[in-house]
């Protein structure tokens, strides 16, 4: 930028001495030091542009990529395709700085016609991340995407209504908060054998997107731990995450099952006895006694609306659903890691 200086540990560097420069030229400090101008790797551009929120980070966003496996090509009959399924559309739910979004805009970049749908529910971090996008190489992977403010499980109706309900997408990633909510209306823009993945910062958020999944058009493929950290990485762990019945917790709940239903079927025989012997009693009771005064107790029990013989019980108050936090702490900063949850739609067969 004009007017703008570039502080390094031998000095600085003037910005109008950078501009119009080509890759590979020399610039000077004005103490004489020489440096030599490159490019920023993506990693080194993601990791130094102004943030407003935190990012994916390029390592685990690179690796998210390849575990989609997303293949394109310049003509996309050429990779097996019909021309009746159309491009390769992907969606990310969770703009955020843009991170992710060039990383899998680069993995489109060799097919002009594959398309990034990419949404967050914030204009200020969309128009951001546009910023972002932009300034990398001069908008090299800009051309693919496609930005949106809105909710996802909103444009996903929207776009099967104008689709007239054909599933369009080769891919999806949601990386925001409450994933397991829109995942529904995802599955069913994915073409069959479409791939959806879920990033999370914690397991817990894994274990719910996993449970609501069950019954659905989806299965779980895997599992997989980030490590993060400020290293390179040291490889990802692999978790099973899938709801089970504990058998010995199940026998022991149909064994008191069973002891409650024959409890409760001696305690009805008593009770209906007893209370055959109480009407017999209160018929008699009738005869003796002015029907009036019954009468006046039966009224005030009902205004109170309480059966003779009960009390008034509090219900139990309705507690908040919660959900666990479980990831591991290092330190007092977490640099990157995190979840990643792969499903699948199954085919229509």
């Amino acid at each position: 930028m004009q007017g703008k200086t570039c502080e390094t540990y031998r000095g600085l560097i003037s910005h109008e001495d950078i501009i119009g420069k080509r890759p590979r030229d020399i610039v000077a400090t004005r103490k004489g030091v020489k440096f030599r101008i490159t490019f920023p790797t993506l990693e080194e551009y993601i990791l130094s542009v102004r943030r407003l929120v935190t990012p994916v980070y390029p390592i685990d966003a690179a690796t998210i990529v390849s575990l989609l496996d997303i293949h394109v090509t310049r003509a996309d009959h050429e990779d097996g395709r019909s021309s009746e399924e159309g491009p390769v559309e992907v969606l990310e739910a969770g703009t955020g700085l843009g991170s992710l979004t060039l990383h899998l805009s680069r993995a489109l970049s060799p097919c002009a016609s594959a398309v990034l749908h990419t949404m967050d529910v914030s204009a200020k971090h969309s128009t951001h991340a546009q910023k972002v996008i932009s300034g990398f190489r001069r908008g090299i992977y800009l051309p693919n995407i496609r930005f949106y403010v809105c909710d996802p499980s909103t444009w996903c109706r929207e776009q099967l209504s104008v689709r007239d309900g054909k599933p369009f997408l080769t891919h999806a990633v949601l990386d925001l908060a409450g994933p397991e909510e829109h995942l529904l209306d995802v599955m069913r823009c994915l073409r069959p054998d479409g791939v959806v993945g879920v990033w999370c910062p914690s397991v817990s958020q894994i274990m719910v997107a996993v449970a609501s999944a069950k019954g659905t058009g989806l299965f779980c493929e895997r599992v997989l731990e980030f490590p993060g950290g400020t290293g390179v990485g040291a490889g990802l762990r692999a978790w099973d995450v899938r709801p089970a019945v504990i058998r010995a917790r199940a026998k022991k709940a149909g064994e008191v099952r069973q002891k409650e239903e024959g409890a409760e079927e001696v305690q009805q025989q008593e009770e209906e006895g007893a209370e055959e012997v109480q009407r017999r009693e209160e018929k008699a009771e009738e005869i003796q006694q002015d029907g009036g005064k019954m009468e006046e107790i039966q009224q005030d029990h009902a205004e109170a609306e309480v059966p003779l013989g009960e009390e008034l019980v509090p219900e139990p108050p309705t507690l908040m659903p919660e959900a666990f936090i479980c990831r591991p702490t290092v330190g007092d900063r977490l640099v990157g890691g995190g979840f990643f949850a792969m499903f699948r739609r199954k085919s229509d067969d």
